[in-house]
């Protein structure tokens, strides 16, 4: 009986590690303005009206969760809705630590490892 629960918990844990393993790029960042993400849409280089996965990697923390019809690529309107929710950074956005105003150690947000520091 013992091996058998070990096993189930064995085996729902190797499920889990794979299932996180698998999440593309974690967490969101901060949530910009909608000024702010307009300003970062025009900073992209689109292929017409639409911005490739290549030309996103600078500007969204997740592509698959901002290209929500999964075209392969980001219309204007999916921009906004990701930026709406924390998806999209400025290109090299980082941030100093909030509180510590003579801390130059940058944070980054959208960086799976930061704990929204105090």
């Amino acid at each position: 009986m013992r091996l058998a629960t070990f096993a189930a918990a064995a085996l729902v844990m190797s499920a889990a590690g794979t299932a996180m393993a698998e999440d593309p790029s974690g967490r969101p960042g901060a949530v910009l303005s909608e000024d702010q993400c307009k300003e970062v849409w025009s900073m992209t280089e689109r292929d017409g009206d639409t911005l490739s996965k290549g030309k996103a990697e600078p500007f969204v923390l997740n592509y698959e969760m901002v290209d929500t019809n999964n075209d392969k690529s980001i219309s204007q309107d999916e921009f906004m809705k990701g930026c709406s929710k924390g998806w999209i950074q400025a290109k090299g956005d980082v941030q100093p630590i909030e509180g510590d105003t003579d801390s130059e150690a940058p944070v980054n947000p959208g960086d799976p490892n930061y704990e929204g520091g105090e």
